[in-house]
């Protein structure tokens, strides 16, 4: 599996692309990225957190 891998990631991509990526790279890229600038939410998510810790007296988000 390892070697299998390694041949896919040392392949040429096609010309749109910076790399080939193989199953699950996606996410990796995705996780690393999110524990680095967080995961975004919608405006209307924050603010239903917010009522939330209003409502039960929790300290507001940041």
């Amino acid at each position: 599996m390892d070697q299998w891998l390694k041949r896919f990631r040392k392949a040429k991509p096609a010309k749109e692309f910076e790399q080939v990526l193989v199953p699950g790279d996606p996410e990796r890229f995705m996780e690393t990225d999110r524990r680095k600038n967080g995961i975004p939410l919608m405006q209307a998510v924050v603010e239903d957190l917010q009522y939330v810790a209003e409502r039960f007296k929790i300290s507001p988000l940041v």
